[in-house]
């Protein structure tokens, strides 16, 4: 802690257990910039459902582990992390079928005018029984420049390999071995 007692954030361990329920985005200027791909939604007001997840600052960086989003303009699975200059490292995972949809709202549908400002679309949450394929997208950015590439995020193979390696699992207090 500094003298004049504010924190030292580069130093600062937090973890924030946050729930934000029945939530609005109401003209966020960013939004602006994707209209084109959802000529048949209404951007200026996204709803989305509950967002449960705990938050870690540490080391002058904001932590995101992977949540779901379920929202009027779609579902989404997002994680990743943020540091206090501003430097991103966001990893997305975006149904295919939402991406498809997207590019025909560009390509073909209807014009901007045409969506009622005042109605509120319903938010589209994942059927958990459909195989669901996903596109993953990676996003790192700072406070000049971005990129975005089509990627998958390392750490998550590692994991699915290191599963996919393990000769027994533990369930509960079982013992399941494959030969």
């Amino acid at each position: 802690m500094h003298a004049d007692m504010t924190p030292i954030l580069d130093k600062s361990d937090l973890l924030m257990d946050v729930e934000i329920t029945n939530g609005m985005l109401k003209n966020y200027k960013p939004l602006e910039y994707v209209s084109d791909y959802f000529k048949d939604k209404n951007l200026s007001k996204i709803r989305f459902d509950t967002l449960k997840n705990e938050f870690e600052f540490k080391e002058g960086k904001l932590i995101i582990p992977r949540m779901t989003i379920n929202s009027s303009i779609g579902f989404l699975e997002l994680w990743g992390e943020q540091d206090l200059n501003l430097n991103m490292d966001f990893y997305f995972k975006i149904p295919l079928k939402m991406i498809s949809q997207a590019t025909f709202q560009k390509l073909f549908k209807r014009k901007k005018e045409e969506v009622d400002l005042d109605k509120e679309d319903a938010i589209q949450y994942q059927d958990k029984d459909k195989k669901i394929v996903y596109v993953s997208i990676n996003m790192k950015a700072n406070s000049e420049d971005y990129s975005i590439t089509l990627k998958r995020d390392k750490r998550i193979r590692k994991e699915r390999r290191r599963l996919r390696n393990k000769k027994t699992i533990n369930i509960y207090d079982c013992r399941i071995k494959f030969r």
